[in-house]
């Protein structure tokens, strides 16, 4: 017999979230827990403590009050309720919070519902919503994105948003939840205590691979030109197919104005062993980190047939306090004489060609032509894993020889009065500065990862002013205050 959901945050409902912290513990447990109700302008709110973990960044609301189906915080700065979630809300839904943090740093949010879904937990029926959150003017981030669960709230960080980056503690990722009906853990983690370091696992909802593409791109200006384009792969939402649930993996590029992502197939983890299930729906082992020396993997090139590569060795990388297995592949050259084919795995972060290199059999070919596909990094809210050739996740040199994309960055109007549009950014989060003429800092943020930035400049002296963008390389744009 399946229930459905009824209560939003009753007293005792308590959230258990991974945190971390630039200053230690490398990983840390922020427990939240309903400890009462109050009235606040006619409406009944739960009160919520923090038990354990800290709030410096990030803002903590203490005050959660829910009808049937949403969800509101009660905001003292502005002195009145803001809409959190609707849970009766359909694909391409949209709404608006206004959020705050003290007493004079404002901003909107705006919420796209993406997908909608459900999950029952001990014979509860609750509503799913996969979410995108994007702010007004960049005074403030929300960090609720991707899929948002009744009662649990969000996968990745309790409701809360950032004013700019903040090395002083992160949320990773929830963990566990209880309250009187229902009780639900990560399948992620062996318990909601700490314990012995976890090893990363392959369908971390959170990770994000970033994979080099390194090809010939000559011309008759520049024959020996070599290009470079990074990908982007991640989870947006997880589907249900006979009655398993699977992770869905998108890929998108990185380079400014690039197509929306695009949907890859489905993977599950089960055990030691990784499925994929491609677009036509057809499941295959991906991964299998029980192999030992001397067993091998089948790989089939589209243009040169099946091959194998035998494992050779066996080592142990050492991830976040954990250790992880990393199985070493023999080399291959039976095609020809220009290429080569060789694979290095690593267990919850894949192949050193990128996170479906078993499957796109093609990027495990290297040829002398400097034509390869690598996996730069490993994510998840912060680089877990970097490739040592690489000096950061993102590798894009698409304008001429060793000369990198500068994504076409531009800033209007300028001079500006109360707001600065950026154009032409990357499409990950990057951070971003405002100093004055001798330096000191003005203002700072991380951009949404969609192209564009809105800046708020009202609280701004008139005058020059420097805007800096982590934008890889970063960029300094000049401009004038009115």
């Amino acid at each position: 017999m399946v229930g459905f959901a009824q209560s939003w945050a009753p007293v005792g409902a308590k959230w258990t979230y991974v945190q971390g912290s630039c200053c230690g513990p490398d990983t840390n447990l922020a427990v939240l827990e309903v400890v009462g109700d109050t009235l606040l302008a006619g409406r009944t709110y739960s009160r919520l403590e923090v038990e354990q973990g800290w709030f410096y960044c990030h803002a903590f609301l203490p005050y959660l009050a829910a009808n049937a189906d949403s969800v509101w915080f009660w905001d003292p700065y502005q002195e009145e309720e803001q809409l959190l979630f609707r849970w009766n809300a359909l694909p391409g839904d949209t709404w608006s919070t206004p959020i705050s943090a003290y007493e004079d740093v404002f901003d909107t949010l705006y919420w796209t519902v993406l997908d909608t879904g459900h999950v029952i937990i001990d014979g509860v029926f609750l509503r799913k919503l996969w979410m995108n959150v994007d702010p007004h003017f960049g005074n403030m981030f929300g960090v609720n994105y991707g899929a948002v669960t009744e009662r649990l709230g969000g996968e990745t960080a309790p409701f809360t948003w950032v004013q700019g980056p903040c090395d002083a503690e992160t949320f990773n990722r929830l963990r566990c939840y209880e309250d009187g009906q229902i009780q639900w853990q990560s399948p992620l983690y062996p318990s909601c205590a700490l314990g012995i370091p976890d090893v990363t696992r392959f369908d971390d909802p959170t990770g994000v691979w970033y994979v080099a593409d390194t090809y010939p791109q000559g011309s008759p200006q520049d024959p020996n030109f070599i290009e470079i384009r990074t990908l982007r792969y991640f989870y947006a939402q997880d589907t249900t197919i006979a009655g398993e649930t699977w992770r869905t993996m998108f890929a998108q590029h990185t380079t400014s104005g690039a197509p929306a992502p695009t949907m890859e197939g489905h993977v599950r983890q089960v055990g030691d062993i990784v499925l994929y299930r491609d677009l036509s729906g057809v499941t295959d082992t991906l991964y299998d980190m029980s192999l030992q020396v001397g067993d091998s993997v089948r790989y089939d090139i589209p243009w040169g047939g099946p091959f194998h590569l035998s494992v050779i060795a066996i080592d142990s990388l050492l991830i976040q306090g954990a250790y992880h297995r990393v199985i070493q592949f023999d080399t291959s050259d039976v095609f020809t004489l220009e290429s080569w084919s060789t694979d290095r795995w690593i267990e919850g972060i894949g192949s050193m060609h990128g996170p479906l290199a078993p499957h796109h059999t093609q990027f495990v070919e290297d040829w002398f032509l400097m034509d390869s596909t690598r996996t730069t990094c490993y994510a998840q809210g912060s680089v877990l894993w970097m490739h040592p050739s690489y000096g950061s996740c993102i590798a894009n040199i698409i304008l001429g020889v060793d000369e990198r994309s500068t994504d076409r960055i531009s800033a209007s109007p300028n001079p500006a009065r109360e707001e600065l549009l950026v154009n032409g950014l990357p499409h990950v989060p990057c951070g971003y500065r405002i100093l004055d003429p001798l330096g000191r800092l003005q203002k700072a943020g991380t951009t949404s990862g969609n192209g564009t930035l809105r800046v708020d400049l009202r609280a701004l002296q008139s005058g020059l002013h420097i805007l800096q963008l982590d934008a890889m390389p970063m960029r300094s744009i000049r401009f004038l205050k009115e």
